[in-house]
């Protein structure tokens, strides 16, 4: 009997050792953040909507709009301060809420913005950063009226392409490219009774910084009806040149995140995975998308809300619970990754090693854009657009 005591005694050691040595390893794979010394500011006393992005020279780009009017600020020394906003272009019926809005990605050389209307359509504006001069509005879908959920997102691949997603609402769908015969016709009844085009994910791609577009690719149409149509869909290139969507699904009453692959440059995509462990049975529309970050052939970690819990999940349907909130933003690397979201009128952010959340101010709608070296956060509060920088340490 004592000599099994002590052989337990020995292996319960050695796995507490083992546990220490994992853990120190860890630890030593991430980075602190100087919360000392920090920028923050003002970009904006006004507008709503903001997004966020960084090109190669370390820029940071942030769009946002103002009633019809679509502005664009920019930092040139590592987020210290931000010029005098510029009008982008002026568009009528621009929807501004619930994460409608403008969204924005460099190339080698422009800055492109894209932004929804109430007229059912996306356009997209183009600035070469050399010249200086906005040029757009230019239609991103093909079909007229086919974005009237006004939900979209962009980004640009290692090729300098710009890439759209969107939910679409187009009623008819042709059987191929070359062909004019109608394939089918989809519609839905909403809550008031009136029939409405079914939700589906579209993307295009554009070779020449957002001035012109392909052909609108089906990506996903949910075999249950439409995907959530209130919740804005996702879209990244990552590093290894692999194109991927997430969106929240509409199957069965469950209304749940999914993401989908294409190897292929956006010339097909895989069946599309769901993400997390649970579901959520929601007669309605939760109006939040999530979002993700990708770590390339290492899959993604994204963050989204279910019954007003927010939660990350990576590619498998392993889930981890961070808090009571809603509209998480999440940007970074696997080592360097940090999540944004609101609870209440507070911003709470949280980044590696997963602790615990932290406010960082009061507002709506934040976003955070996370590198190897520093984290920006941006969020609408009633002072204006106020951002947030911190460096690792």
């Amino acid at each position: 009997m004592k000599q099994l005591t002590f052989v337990f005694s020995l292996i319960f050691i050695f796995a507490i050792s083992g546990c220490k040595e994992k853990s120190k390893i860890r630890s030593e794979s991430y980075t602190a953040i100087d919360k000392e010394n920090y920028q923050s500011g003002i970009i904006s006393t006004f507008g709503d909507q903001p997004t966020i992005s960084i090109n190669e020279g370390s820029t940071i780009g942030v769009t946002y709009g103002d009633k019809e009017t679509i502005y664009y600020s920019e930092s040139n020394d590592g987020g210290k301060s931000f010029n005098k906003s510029e009008i982008v272009g002026t568009l009528e019926g621009l929807l501004l809420g619930f994460s409608s809005g403008p969204q924005i990605a460099f190339t080698k050389s422009n800055v492109v913005i894209t932004a929804p209307s109430r007229t059912g359509n996306l356009y997209s504006w183009s600035k070469n950063r050399a010249e200086g001069i906005w040029e757009g509005p230019f239609r991103v879908n093909d079909i007229g009226k086919s974005v009237e959920e006004c939900l979209s997102s962009i980004t640009t691949s290692n090729e300098g392409y710009i890439y759209s997603t969107w939910i679409d609402t187009r009623t008819l769908e042709t059987s191929n490219e070359n062909s004019s015969s109608i394939s089918e016709v989809q519609l839905e009844e909403n809550n008031n009774g009136i029939k409405k085009p079914k939700a589906k994910i579209y993307v295009s791609a554009s070779k020449d910084a957002g001035k012109t577009w392909s052909k609108s690719q089906l990506v996903y149409k949910s075999p249950d009806g439409s995907v959530c149509e209130c919740c804005k869909p996702s879209i990244e290139s990552d590093k290894d040149g692999n194109l991927i969507i997430m969106f929240r699904n509409n199957i069965d009453g469950s209304r749940d995140l999914h993401y989908t692959i294409s190897t292929d440059k956006g010339k097909s995509f895989a069946p599309p995975q769901k993400l997390g462990s649970g579901t959520w049975k929601i007669n309605g529309c939760p109006m939040d998308g999530g979002g993700f970050t990708s770590f390339g052939n290492d899959g993604i970690m994204s963050a989204w809300q279910r019954e007003g819990m927010v939660y990350t999940a990576t590619s498998d349907l392993s889930e981890q619970l961070i808090g009571a909130g809603r509209a998480p933003s999440i940007s970074g690397s696997r080592d360097h990754y940090s999540i944004v979201y609101t609870k209440g009128d507070e911003v709470m952010a949280i980044h590696e090693p997963m602790t615990m959340s932290e406010k960082i101010g009061k507002g709506t709608s934040a976003k955070v854009f996370a590198s190897d070296d520093s984290i920006i956060y941006i969020w609408v509060s009633d002072r204006g657009i106020e951002y947030k920088k911190f460096n690792r340490i």
